[in-house]
């Protein structure tokens, strides 16, 4: 937010846009995958003192896919973001 408010305080002539197909394109693929894992919850996690720590993995591994699927979606975005990182550490 602090970024697109400089940006429109600096250049007041030009138009900010955002990539609506980027961003309807997560929040899809976001309620998906968590609509996924809350109806599977149940089936998964046990809500016994002595599963806590099988819990803890099962939770781990879910977190860990989620967070793959998310990458692997966002592959483009990812590859260009390094792209421009490895060009302003060359500037430098």
């Amino acid at each position: 937010m602090l970024c697109c408010m400089s940006y429109r305080e600096i250049d007041k002539d030009k138009e900010i846009s955002f990539d609506r197909r980027y961003l309807i394109k997560n929040l899809i693929s976001i309620g998906i995958l968590s609509a996924t894992i809350y109806y599977i919850k149940n089936k998964v996690f046990i809500l016994e003192d002595i599963h806590r720590y099988e819990n803890l993995f099962y939770f781990i591994i879910i977190c860990i896919g989620y967070y793959i699927c998310i990458a692997g979606i966002n592959y483009k975005s990812i590859v260009l973001m390094k792209k421009e990182f490895s060009a302003i550490r060359k500037s430098r």
